[in-house]
């Protein structure tokens, strides 16, 4: 009898508690808290980050629907840096528990803003050396627009994951001036050196590829794939050249200390410069502390075929130069049809044909001296003639 009306008051205290709670529940959805905290905790963060501040409307919201800011900037010098349309941010239970309140989710959408801008908010020691208290588990992107000297870098779909201040796991889906763009890896710190890991960046049809030790020491491996060489025409410098082609290639790169090493070779496809077709270039090259060497093993231009070496020591007080050619079947007027826009009705252009030539430079570059062997088979230049 004693146990059944214990029982019953058992149920009606949970019945009761259950009521209680949902209420409770119920009503911290509908009413906004911790706002101002919330609020406080972001601009301690930016300010000692970014020596900037947060100019934003009142933060509606509560720890169990998340909290949300609408159109906000963050300035500094009363200079708008970045404009976001929309943040929300998801409080992770447990850390309110435990006394140490963090976010389990930052979402971004409608971020504008430029370069320059962003160059000047990034703090002077990019890569902490310390390992920073950063209350955020993982920032999401909907649509951010970047403007910059080479085209607009659109993002629809993007986030980063913080394991800690030393451990990032990114994904970027966008654009660079209207062509695709990804970017995923991992950058992480181990040791004293910063890592970028499985990392993979595809940009149009072309991929790069890099793994391993990035910074201060460098140790890794870079690959890349299809890479549209007309995409450097994005560049300001490169652009008058007229860059065409597909980069297939692979290097290692390796520092100790203050000293570089650079080792790679690779294949550039249907390549134009400058109105030139170079249907196949195959290259090795190697850089080692101001000492770098070129190997051309196989070009294609036009009809002729190339080959050759090229070393560039600056190594010693004055640099030295040394460059080797080979060349066979070179027919003039295939290289004129092409340069002829570039030169004037009363310009003398070579004619005719060259079975094969031999150059040799080479000395410091201030009193190079070589040679040129040629076995002509029919040449014309003016009013000379060179025949075998």
């Amino acid at each position: 009898m004693v146990k059944s009306i214990l029982k019953k008051y058992k149920i009606k205290i949970f019945v009761a508690l259950s009521v209680i709670l949902l209420l409770c529940f119920a009503i911290m959805t509908q009413i906004d808290f911790l706002g101002d905290f919330v609020l406080s905790e972001l601009n301690k963060a930016i300010t000692e980050r970014f020596a900037a501040e947060l100019s934003l409307n009142p933060v509606s919201g509560n720890p169990i629907t998340g909290f949300q800011i609408d159109n906000f900037s963050l300035l500094r010098s009363d200079k708008k840096l970045i404009e976001i349309d929309k943040a929300e941010l998801n409080l992770s239970f447990i850390s309110l528990i435990k006394g140490k309140p963090r976010l389990s989710l930052l979402k971004l959408d409608g971020i504008r803003s430029d370069y320059d801008s962003l160059l000047e908010l990034m703090p002077e020691q990019k890569f902490p050396t310390k390992e920073l208290d950063i209350p955020i588990d993982k920032i999401r992107l909907g649509h951010a627009e970047i403007g910059s000297p080479w085209g607009t870098l659109k993002s629809e779909k993007s986030s980063v994951r913080l394991l800690n201040s030393f451990h990032y796991d990114i994904i970027f889906k966008g654009s660079l001036a209207e062509k695709k763009l990804y970017v995923a890896g991992t950058v992480k710190k181990d040791g004293d050196n910063w890592q970028y890991n499985d990392g993979s960046i595809v940009f149009n049809d072309g991929k790069i590829s890099i793994d391993g030790s990035i910074y201060p020491q460098k140790d890794f491996k870079f690959k890349t794939h299809n890479l549209d060489l007309s995409s450097l025409s994005l560049h300001p410098k490169f652009k008058p050249y007229e860059i065409k082609g597909h980069l297939s290639s692979s290097a290692v790169v390796k520092s100790v200390g203050a000293d570089l090493e650079i080792s790679c070779d690779g294949e550039i496809k249907d390549t134009v410069l400058k109105n030139i077709p170079l249907p196949m270039l195959k290259f090795e090259a190697i850089y080692n502390n101001d000492l770098l060497k070129i190997e051309l093993l196989e070009c294609q231009v036009f009809n002729s075929s190339l080959c050759g070496e090229l070393i560039v020591d600056k190594t010693r007080e004055i640099a030295g130069l040394d460059f080797d050619l080979h060349a066979e079947n070179l027919k003039f007027n295939e290289w004129t049809d092409k340069l002829i826009k570039d030169s004037t009705p009363s310009q003398t252009l070579p004619k005719g044909n060259i079975k094969s030539l031999d150059m040799n430079i080479k000395g410091p570059v201030d009193s190079l001296s070589g040679e040129i062997k040629i076995a002509p088979s029919n040449i014309e230049y003016g009013k000379l003639e060179f025949k075998d």
